[in-house]
């Protein structure tokens, strides 16, 4: 089609005012019309052999037509009335030496009044670059908007997922286009100059070229770290500022400005969350006090360690060592004898004496009725008596002891804690199944006390207990800080340990330090301004989520064998942040009866996604924080995570957040009918597309932790199929990516 016709304006309603116009004008009997309209607002020609375009003209006296020398009307005045079939044509837009640059104008029809004309707005295509001569950006950015223009030589020197920055000499200004760019890139390309929150631009970018690529130049970067709290926005100012980096946003204590990163996905800027940074790039918007920085260098100045409770190790990241190993599991299959590699000396368990250290560990060993002496995982110190097992570890040999010093809860500053240790441990079998006659001491060193003055775990009954049993034990300690140490080891001089039978021979596994209540500032410290958790769901992290949230091992294809359960809980798996400050997990409802074909399943994705498969209306994902002391009401909690169903999963969630001890949906509820039953959500899936779930909520009470839940509301399936009747195997993920980590923070 030669011709484009667009918005035609009239409807009923315009007809109806036509026709009050003309009965208002009738007593006035003149003959030069005081109300025109016209049946187009808009036409648009092609360049050569355009078809020609009929209008009606309504008029309540005489009319006539003014229009551009280009344009040809079949009729140029006309009376009162409906006026059909006025055609308007377009003359070819060229000339000898070919098509000319597009045209725009207007033909007006009207009486003898400025109100009684009716505009149409006729446009006319062309070469929009013929004869234009190439400009700098800096004529550019001089450019009305709308005028087309050919850039020639800019080079990119930074770009982001949305665009990219070019710069020539005379000026910077950045382009948001897909198109496929490095940087370093020269380019050369034409487009229409616009201008996008108050900075100049070019859009509809045409004839795209990339003529080269060379090292960039960059000019030295000002640094703003002492001056982000007055700096006023300048356009493409190259900065240098350090601060706290949450993954998007990089903060400063203290200080209400803050800088929203942008990068590519070469700069990996996801690794950085939950770390002190120095960021370098432009300056090119802001919002408010949040700075946008298209980012050309990061630097990592170290992990923020702001807060290091709860604590909790299954030790599940000992597996590639076990494997290498072949360790035995001696209170999994009851076997005294199953192999027990040395950590301190076996070659095939190199590397766990270091992954303990890095982790804050040291170890005490001791003599039957001699004090312990920490060892601090010195390979060289005498009686290194501690063994792997599969993800777990054994401690002590014949009239010698070991047990484990816990890392230290430095994130506390000079803040007290009361809290809740816990652990599983079990004594060793002899090759004759008699038990070692033990128990189990937990003491501080430093600030702290324990609930009874020396804690001591009870001690199997050698006539009673002939087989290995883990044993649950659970510690309160009031009042510990940073410099707090927690030793869990054999009772020395057990009386009950008699001369022939000195053994105090023990295993140890899933260590948790829970906070119970409130933490109390020390020293008239403050809480933190900010504490960020994130979670980045990708395959870098298959293995770290893989064994806390799916299971344990992998089947021959190396993917994680989930855990079916279909009991009420969390069934004991979970995922931490990357700060180790903060957990997700997936809560079932009781559905032993509702789920006779076992499809309830936790697992995690060769992806690193974390997903279940048959949820139920009333499960939730939760994730959590507990916060080293009380945030006060008005504090911000902010949350961001990408939902994702299959196609079978379930349609209806929702979103709340914990205020104080009130569960509160930050996002407005809408109801549904689903068999009759109305159903509350703020979420919803679609099919299998991926729904970004964020908000920003201000707290009205005094909180200590953290807690968002993600409910399942209704067993409706995301592609409207069906309401199920038992759950299927449709599954419901929270996804990574671009873009798509969690986050979880709160602010003062």
């Amino acid at each position: 089609m030669d011709m484009k016709t667009i918005t035609n304006i009239f409807i009923a309603g315009s007809l109806a005012l036509a026709a009050m116009l003309f009965a208002a004008c009738k007593q006035e009997e003149s003959p030069v019309a005081k109300a025109v309209l016209a049946s187009e607002q808009y036409i648009e020609f092609e360049a050569e052999g355009a078809s020609p375009v009929a209008v009606t003209v309504f008029s309540d006296g005489n009319w006539v037509a003014d229009y551009p020398s280009w344009i040809t009307l079949s009729q140029t005045s006309g009376q009162s009335g409906t006026t059909e079939g006025v055609t308007i044509t377009a003359a070819d837009n060229k000339d000898a030496e070919g098509v000319l640059l597009p045209r725009r104008d207007t033909v007006k029809f009207h009486g003898n009044r400025l109100i009684s004309y009716s505009y149409v707005i006729v446009y006319q295509k062309g070469d929009k670059y013929r004869g234009l001569a190439e400009k700098s950006l800096a004529e550019v950015a001089a450019l009305p908007d709308g005028e087309f223009c050919s850039v020639n030589g800019p080079q990119v020197v930074a770009m982001d997922g949305n665009g990219f920055i070019v710069s020539d000499g005379t000026a910077l200004m950045y382009i948001k286009s897909k198109q496929s760019v490095k940087v370093g890139d020269v380019l050369s390309f034409k487009g229409s100059k616009s201008t996008s929150s108050d900075l100049a631009t070019l859009i509809d970018l045409e004839d795209f070229k990339v003529v080269s690529n060379k090292e960039v130049t960059y000019p030295a970067a000002t640094d703003i770290t002492s001056t982000l709290a007055s700096y006023k926005f300048k356009a493409y100012d190259y900065v240098t500022v350090s601060g706290v980096f949450n993954g998007s946003k990089l903060t400063i204590d203290g200080v209400d400005n803050s800088i929203i990163a942008n990068a590519s996905a070469d700069k990996a800027l996801g690794n950085l969350a939950g770390h002190k940074a120095t960021l370098t790039g432009y300056i090119i918007a802001n919002s408010s006090t949040n700075f946008t920085m298209v980012v050309t260098g990061a630097e990592d100045n170290g992990l923020l360690v702001v807060f290091n409770l709860p604590f909790f190790d299954d030790f599940e990241w000992l597996e590639p060592w076990t494997t290498a190993s072949s360790a035995g599991d001696a209170v999994g299959t009851s076997n005294p004898s199953s192999t027990a590699p040395n950590i301190f000396t076996a070659e095939s368990c190199a590397g766990v004496l270091d992954e303990l250290a890095n982790r804050g560990y040291s170890i005490v060993n001791g003599w039957k009725g001699q004090d312990f002496v920490d060892i601090s995982l010195d390979p060289s110190k005498s009686q290194n008596i501690v063994y792997l097992q599969t993800n777990y570890l054994k401690f002590g040999k014949t009239s010698y002891n070991a047990g484990i010093v816990l890392p230290a809860f430095n994130g506390l500053g000079s803040k007290t804690a009361d809290v809740e240790l816990s652990f599983d441990w079990c004594w060793q079998l002899t090759g004759k199944m008699k038990p070692d006659i033990m128990t189990i001491t937990v003491e501080l060193q430093g600030t702290g006390t324990l609930e009874q003055s020396v804690f001591e775990s009870s001690q199997p009954t050698e006539g009673d207990l002939s087989n290995f049993a883990w044993q649950n034990v659970k510690v309160a300690i009031k009042g510990i800080d940073a410099g707090t140490r927690i030793i869990i080891r054999p009772t020395n001089a057990d009386p009950s340990i008699s001369s022939t039978r000195d053994q105090n021979r023990w295993y140890l596994d899933n260590i948790g330090v829970a906070v119970n209540g409130d933490i109390t500032p020390g020293g008239g410290d403050d809480v933190p301004s900010n504490i960020s958790a994130n979670w980045f769901f990708d395959v870098d992290h298959y293995d770290t989520y893989g064994p806390t949230f799916g299971g344990s091992t992998k089947d021959a294809d190396g993917a994680y064998v989930g855990t079916n359960d279909k009991n009420a809980g969390d069934g004991g798996k979970y995922i931490d942040s990357d700060e180790k400050n903060a957990v997700l997990t997936y809560v079932n409802i009781d559905k032993t009866s509702i789920d006779t074909a076992g499809k309830s399943v936790r697992n995690v994705g060769k992806t690193g996604e974390p997903y279940c498969a048959g949820a139920w209306p009333g499960d939730y994902w939760l994730y959590s924080m507990t916060l080293p002391g009380s945030y006060p009401a008005g504090s911000k909690i902010h949350f961001a995570g990408t939902m994702k169903t299959s196609a079978t999963g379930l349609k209806h969630w929702k979103v709340e957040v914990l205020d104080g001890t009130e569960w509160v949906a930050p996002i407005d509820l809408q109801t549904a009918t689903v068999d009759s039953d109305n159903v509350q959500y703020n979420v919803e899936m679609v099919g299998t597309d991926l729904n970004r779930v964020e908000f920003t909520y201000t707290t009205t009470k005094a909180v200590s932790s953290v807690q968002v839940r993600v409910t399942a509301m209704s067993s409706r399936q995301a592609n409207d199929a069906k309401t199920l009747t038992a759950p299927n195997g449709g599954t419901i993920r929270f996804c990574g990516g671009e873009g798509n980590n969690s986050i979880l923070e709160i602010s003062k």
